[in-house]
């Protein structure tokens, strides 16, 4: 069944979009500001490649961090968060796609404000540390 479900992933958006991320991570990566996005972004691409058992979960900033955000979120957050959030519906829409509609509105949180977010493997161990 978790094959299925991983080839179903894949084929209703899971390769498109980590190749959106991972495009959009390298055009990030050639400006200076923005490398920090960048390889967040490649952080969301390699998400979309393998989904399952992951959280997003907030993380301590500084004012420097919060400047970049505040220029992502107006830049290409926006475009990203509602992209995601539309896909989120899309999917939810169907009961066979509330799965990959939850993992899409989880990564609309993260693409809103990434240098704020952290993509973690295994959720759990990071909510018992805090």
């Amino acid at each position: 069944m978790k094959v299925l479900s991983t080839i179903a992933w894949y084929l209703f958006g899971g390769i498109w979009m980590a190749l959106l991320s991972f495009v959009e991570g390298a055009i990030c990566c050639v400006t200076i500001l923005f490398i920090p996005f960048g390889l967040d972004l490649f952080k969301v691409g390699m998400f979309f490649l393998r989904p399952t058992g992951k959280a997003v979960l907030p993380k301590e900033t500084n004012t420097g961090t919060f400047v970049l955000n505040v220029a992502w979120s107006f830049l290409l957050g926006w475009e990203n968060f509602l992209i995601f959030s539309l896909f989120g519906i899309l999917f939810c829409m169907s009961i066979a796609g509330i799965s990959f509609g939850l993992q899409y509105f989880k990564m609309a949180r993260f693409v809103l404000a990434p240098l704020t977010h952290e993509l973690t493997d295994h959720p759990e161990e990071k909510v018992l540390e805090r």
